[in-house]
Order: C-alpha cells, then sequence, then structure tokens
C-alpha cells in the first residue's frame, strides 16, 4: 500500500511532529509512505510541496491572510495533486489544511482519484477561523460575528461565516474518513460541519524507543541544573501562548510557600527573549529555548521531576506524550483531550484550567512525594507503550486504511 501524507511541517508544530511521527510508524510496518510538507523537509523520505515565487502566487497568499480565507486561494494543491508519489497512492491523509499546505476546496478533487483521510490535530477544520474554539460555540451555526478575530490565525475582517460555509461545502461534495486523537474532538466534529464524514478515534504515535528512560543526573548535568533541586518543566512553542498557560503557572508558583519554592526550578523549553520575561520572577528560571530534536527533548524531560501543561485549550498534545514515554508524571489542566491521556493520580494529575490556585497545590502535593512520583512515572510508560507506540497506532492506521480501499466502489472505465 502506498500512503502519501501532507502537512505543514516535519518539526514543528505539533500537528506537523504527529504526521511525521504516522510516517515512521507506517514504514515500520511496511508501508510505502511519503510525507509532504509546506515547510523544507528535514527528514528522509519527506518532500516539500511545489511552490513558485509567481505573481499568482504572491497574490494569493496575500488574499488569504488579507481575507482569512485560508484555503480558498490555495495554488499549492494542484501541483501536489500532480506529485507522482502522490498520484500513485492508494491513499492521500491530511493532517493540516491551513498556510501552504493543502486547500479544503481541493477536496473534491483529491478523492476522484483515491480516499481521502484527514486527522484533526485542532478545531480549525470545523469552524470559521480558530484553531481552538474556546467557550464559543458559533462553529454549531455558521460562525459570523467572531468574538476571538485575533485568535490563531487571526482575521481582519470578519469573514468567518464565509468560510464556515466553503467548508462546509467541500465537506459535503467529498467522501472524507476523518481520524481524531482525542474522542474529545472526535465529538466536536459529529456535531459539525463533519457529521457526515466517517469519524474514527486513533492516538497520535510516538516512539517509545526514543522517548524512553534515562539517568536523571547525567541529564541535567547536560543541562547545568543543579542535581538536588526539583525541576518543573513547562514545553510550548513559546513561553508566552495565552494558550498554554505559562502566566498560569508563574502565578501558582508565586502562590507557594517561598520554602517551597526555593526548592525547585524551572525549566522553560520554547522560544522565549529575554525582554519577554516577567520582572520579579518568584521563582529560578532556566531556559533551553525552542528544542527542535528528539534527542534534545528526552535529555529535557529527563532532567525534570515533573512537566506542568495548564493549557486553557488543547487537543492531543505532543509534551505530554513524550513526557510520559520517559518516565516524567505530568500536571495538566483538564481541557480538550487531556484527561484521556492523563489518568489522574495514576500517571499525572488533572487540575481545572485558568485556576494558579489548584494548580500550586497540584505542584506543592507532587513535588512533597517522591515516591508517588517514581510510582506515577512508571505508570506513564506502561501507559505510553500500551497505547501509543509506534507499532500500536501504525497497524490502527492501516486496518483503517485498508478497510476505506476495500469500501471504495470500483471506478468504471
Amino acid at each position: 500500500m502506498k500512503t502519501a501524507l501532507v502537512g505543514m511541517s516535519d518539526n514543528y508544530t505539533g500537528a506537523g511532529i504527529a504526521a511525521r511521527r504516522l510516517q515512521q510508524a507506517l514504514c515500520g510496518e511496511g508501508v510505502d509512505c511519503t510525507y509532504h510538507t509546506a515547510a523544507e523537509p528535514t527528514r528522509s523520505a519527506t518532500y516539500r510541496i511545489p511552490r513558485q515565487d509567481t505573481l499568482r502566487e504572491r497574490i494569493a497568499r496575500r488574499l488569504e491572510s488579507a481575507t482569512g480565507l485560508y484555503g480558498f486561494f490555495n495554488t499549492t494543491s494542484p501541483a501536489l495533486l500532480r506529485d507522482s508519489r502522490v498520484s500513485e497512492s492508494d491513499i492521500l491523509h491530511i493532517h493540516q489544511m491551513l498556510l501552504h499546505s493543502f486547500g479544503h476546496i481541493w477536496l473534491r478533487r483529491a478523492a476522484r482519484d483515491r480516499p481521502v483521510v484527514l486527522t484533526l490535530h485542532d478545531t480549525w477544520p470545523l469552524t470559521g477561523h480558530c484553531t481552538f474554539s474556546h467557550d464559543c460555540e458559533r462553529w454549531r451555526v455558521g460562525c459570523g460575528h467572531c468574538p476571538y478575530p485575533r485568535s490563531w490565525p487571526p482575521v481582519r475582517i470578519d469573514t468567518t461565516a464565509m468560510q464556515w460555509r466553503l467548508k462546509r461545502r467541500s465537506y459535503r461534495q467529498t467522501p472524507l474518513t476523518v481520524v481524531s486523537p482525542s474522542e474529545w474532538l472526535a465529538e466536536m466534529a459529529r456535531e459539525s460541519i463533519l457529521s457526515g464524514a466517517d469519524i474514527h478515534v486513533i492516538p497520535n504515535a510516538i516512539d517509545t524507543g526514543t522517548f524512553s528512560p534515562g539517568d536523571r543526573g547525567t541529564a541535567r548535568l547536560q543541562l547545568d541544573l543543579p542535581a538536588d533541586s526539583k525541576v518543573v518543566l513547562f514545553a510550548s512553542a513559546s513561553f508566552l501562548d495565552k494558550r498554554k498557560g505559562g502566566t498560569d503557572l508563574l502565578k501558582a508558583i508565586a502562590a507557594l510557600p517561598e520554602t517551597e519554592r526555593s526548592r525547585f526550578v524551572l525549566l522553560a523549553a520554547g522560544e522565549i527573549h529575554e525582554k519577554d520575561i516577567p520582572r520579579g520572577l518568584p521563582v529560578e528560571l532556566r531556559t533551553i529555548g525552542y528544542l527542535r530534536s528528539d534527542e534534545q527533548l528526552v535529555t529535557a524531560y529527563h532532567a525534570a521531576d515533573v512537566l506542568v501543561l495548564p493549557s486553557h485549550a488543547d487537543n492531543f498534545p505532543c509534551v505530554i506524550q513524550e513526557s510520559l514515554a520517559c518516565e516524567t508524571p505530568v500536571i495538566a489542566s483538564r481541557v480538550g483531550g487531556i484527561p484521556e491521556m492523563i489518568r489522574d493520580g495514576k500517571t499525572g494529575l488533572l487540575v481545572e484550567p485558568r485556576n494558579p490556585g489548584k494548580l500550586a497545590n497540584a505542584l506543592g502535593k507532587l513535588l512533597s512525594e517522591p515516591d508517588q512520583l517514581e510510582r506515577m512515572g512508571r505508570s506513564g510508560r506502561e501507559h505510553a507503550v500500551s497505547n501509543w507506540s509506534l507499532p500500536v497506532v501504525g497497524r490502527k492506521h492501516i486496518d483503517l486504511y485498508h478497510a476505506i480501499v476495500e469500501s471504495r466502489p470500483a471506478r468504471s472505465s
């Protein structure tokens, strides 16, 4: 079986990383799988979606940015569909339809020659513009009058109702199979403009051979961290991303007694500049930048006692999978698909979002119980291997692909 995956990147954004790991899982199971990205590839069997710096493409990009109608002006999808690695594939599996990856208006054309699978990594395919709808439910009825026009990707004028209708038309014209990593997002899809699709829940994959337990002392030595401190890891593409709750974490740390704060170090992985660091931090902060290699990520997880992710909105964060696979427990918000990833009290702790007080209690409690941290670490590792390892997730996708191909009507000659 030949499969072509499409996404934004192979080493940046959670969706891009998840797609690349699925490619790894499929190749490990003997599938001929290529990955086509909008960004410059960094891995083998990964190819950049053809783009030409023509006047037409420059105009299209500006129109998308100005109107917020991402996908409608897409000029790269026709070239992608002509690529022999895609045109000869048995399955086209799309992981993002945003910016320069794949335009939703081309779904019908893509499905004419092969089955199309769409994996949901956020709510953008369901809404008129936002990747996470937060407390807004206008995606159920047609968007418009958007309460969050500046949420990613921002829109300068409110075209959200038009975009919602354009997506709905594309989905109605396309026999589409949808995969969601979480039941939470799958349920949203069933109640959305994707309700007519065949919807399945399959988690993202992770290489539990690479992301595995290691020596904490060695990792701290590599990162120049104190051996006798408690290390709290916060990992996000950007430390200042409000959706990931970094400010809530700082407030939670400030709420702890000074005697407890003095015992630990906050290790921040992600893009952060010195000018962005708030003054008067209540804790020692060490920054290690955005980590692009798995080896760097693994070292950070090994060095940490606990990962904290107080997200305001999220689906199926890669960092939780990575941390648990490395035997590092997680404290995270009870939002989106996160409760499906963490067994509360077994592999980590769940707290209510936007509640620094509850987060402080959980953090103080867990850091004071080293035996509990160790037990949670072992349980988290077992959970990751059993549910998210490459062979497990790869075979689930292969079974789905075969079922789709076998049920597809034969084309008349």
